[in-house]
């Protein structure tokens, strides 16, 4: 899940363009989302094994938007 807020300050008139700031946070759960999965065997059993490998936890986010 992923959220965000957008604050769009009062408009200047006094400028010929239009600014706001965005607040993000991406995996608000900080759930493990697989990136990759490695397939191989265990060379002692021989069993084929899977390893996924998650690389991102919670991600915050910071942005400034201007439109002219």
């Amino acid at each position: 899940m992923d959220i965000s807020a957008t604050l769009t300050p009062r408009k200047n008139n006094n400028r010929n363009w239009k600014g706001e700031w965005v607040f993000s946070i991406y995996n608000l759960f900080n759930r493990r989302n697989t990136a990759s999965i490695s397939y191989g065997q265990n060379t002692d059993t021989g069993i084929n094994k899977a390893t996924r490998t998650a690389i991102f936890g919670i991600i915050p986010s910071v942005t400034y938007n201007f439109k002219f």
